[in-house]
């Protein structure tokens, strides 16, 4: 009968096997993204995701991602990239942006994500037809 049983390990440097590379832990703790998604609005696909419960679509060009497991507070640091599967001859979403909304707060539990072509006017709204890469870092409470 296997038995599995909850422990904490600590320590204060992690280091490779020969003992010649080595990083503080709390650089790994700190630097590492509590969440992480890939997220096709056109189709509401999600390619990958870690520490994501659900997307929701609330309009074109706005969905915001719920997490998981909730950071300490709303200040939380973001990286979108967003990637427009568009062919090369198609111009019209090659300046396309992705961005945390910034009508509506980040919070502790979800970042509201807009993305847009060329402007962060609400008239230049875009569903992306590609991939909307989004980490965020923090501290989770």
């Amino acid at each position: 009968r296997l038995s599995i049983m909850a422990s904490e390990l600590r320590v204060t440097t992690i280091a490779n096997n020969a003992g010649t590379e080595s990083v503080d832990s709390t650089y790994v703790i700190n630097g590492s993204a509590k969440v992480l998604l890939r997220y096709v609005q056109s189709t509401d696909t999600t390619n990958a995701s870690f520490n994501i419960s659900s997307e929701s679509d609330d309009s074109t060009g706005t969905f915001t991602a719920n997490f998981s497991n909730n950071f300490s507070d709303g200040n939380i640091y973001v990286f979108l990239t967003i990637h427009n599967a568009v062919k090369a001859a198609d111009t019209s979403r090659h300046n396309s942006v992705a961005g945390i909304t910034h009508d509506q707060a980040t919070t502790s539990s979800a970042a509201e994500v807009s993305t847009r072509n060329g402007s962060h006017a609400t008239a230049h709204a875009i569903d992306s037809d590609g991939n909307v890469s989004f980490s965020a870092f923090g501290d989770l409470a």
